[in-house]
């Protein structure tokens, strides 16, 4: 066989094994959530320079969104406040328990005017009926005292 017939008949079969390879067909849906968290563990508190540096805190509470309803863990790594200004940063573990079936995932934001925040979380780390989903979207929070929170969020799900 010819060089040229022998790569006219690899293509060919390359060609093939990619038409009739199964596609998992993924959906992608509109989300929404609301939180109402309470802080359970301060974690580590430094103060310097008028900046206030809270590593490993916990927060946990209820889960309400289109997912369904269930559960929300953070774990802040990092939440920073410059006491002077009100202006600060944070990010985050965040774990979301519908059922027994999770979501896990990152977050980072900014805090503003001491007791707002906004940013952005994506969860791609799911078990049971999550498993192979992917979430994504932004945030806005409202502490209501300093051991409570409101968090509202929007984005999209990627899912099988």
């Amino acid at each position: 066989m010819s060089k040229r017939n022998m790569f006219v008949a690899v293509a060919l079969l390359a060609l093939f094994s990619i038409a009739v390879s199964p596609v998992l067909a993924k959906t992608t849906e509109y989300y929404w959530a609301h939180h109402e968290m309470d802080m359970l563990d301060p974690g580590k508190i430094v103060k310097e320079d008028g900046i206030t540096h809270v590593l490993g805190s916990y927060w946990n509470g209820t889960f309400v969104g289109s997912l369904g309803t269930g559960k929300l863990e953070i774990w802040f790594r990092m939440y920073t406040l410059n006491t002077v200004t009100g202006e600060g940063t944070a990010s985050a573990t965040i774990l979301i328990t519908i059922g027994g079936s999770t979501l896990k995932g990152t977050s980072r934001g900014k805090i503003t005017d001491w007791y707002y925040g906004f940013g952005e979380f994506v969860c791609e780390r799911g078990t049971g009926d999550f498993e192979g989903w992917r979430v994504k979207g932004s945030w806005t929070l409202t502490f209501t005292s300093l051991t409570h929170a409101s968090i509202d969020c929007v984005g999209v799900t990627v899912h099988p």
